[in-house]
Parts: C-alpha cells; structure tokens; sequence
C-alpha cells in the first residue's frame, strides 16, 4: 500500500492500488457523478461535453477523462474528434486505436518473453562436461 494524496480534496489516503486517484470519499462522489453523466447521455444523446458538463454539475476536463478512459464515447456524428495518439487514426473513445493497441500488445507480450528468458537464462550456472581427456569427463559444477 502507498500513501498517495488525494486529487480532489488534497487529504493523504492510503492507496491499494498505485492507479488509485481519490481518497474513499472523494472516489464515491465521483462514482455518482459518473453515473449521472451516463444517465444523462443516455436520455440526451449526441449532447456537447460542455453541455453534459453544465447539466451534471462536473468540468469539461473530467467528462473528457472518461472518455479518455473508455468509460464514455463520442458518438460517431460528433463535432468533437479523437485521434490515436500513436498513429492519428480517429477514434470514439480511450488513447489508442485498436490496430495500435494490439501493435503494443505484442511488443509488451515480447519483451516479457525476452526478460523472462534473460532471468532464466541468468539462474543456470555451474553445468557442463569436464574438458575432453580431462579428469574423468563427468557432468560438473564450476
């Protein structure tokens, strides 16, 4: 656990997780924004992030997170465009398209492999044959 300080009110908390931004209050207040948010794009689609923001009682910026976040989506017709951040395509939602999101995958997957290899690799020691005519060719340790 870490003690992190809390995003909104600034009060110190202690953090399970390194992700976590608010404190348990503050998280629960945000939880129910949220969800007032959704409710009220569910009945006002196609409304303005400027527009949600106003009717819900939130910033721009945090509607825009949840965006960011995958939690909320652009509707395909919107004024409001995402782009990819690695390869400019547009998007509706989140920081990457789903071409770049499974390129990082793989190169994640990989070099997991690679470091699982080189740990494994750094734990063998000490076994191989003895010099040919050497003592008695048997299996050692160095």
């Amino acid at each position: 656990m870490a003690r992190l300080t809390c995003r909104k009110c600034g009060k110190l908390f202690e953090a399970l997780y390194l992700g976590d931004e608010y404190c348990e209050d503050c998280s629960a207040a945000v939880k129910d924004k949220y969800h007032e948010v959704r409710d009220y794009l569910w009945d006002h689609p196609n409304s303005t992030a400027s527009t949600v923001a106003k009717a819900c009682g939130v910033s721009v910026h945090q509607v825009m997170l949840w965006v960011r976040d995958e939690r909320l989506e652009v509707s395909e017709d919107s004024k409001v465009s995402l782009y990819c951040e690695k390869c400019g395509t547009r998007i509706l939602s989140g920081r990457f398209c789903s071409a770049c999101q499974k390129a990082a995958g793989k190169a994640a997957e990989e070099s997991a492999r690679a470091k699982q290899r080189e740990e494994h690799a750094s734990h063998i020691h000490g076994t191989g044959m003895g010099p040919k005519g050497g003592e008695d060719g048997k299996m050692r340790y160095f």
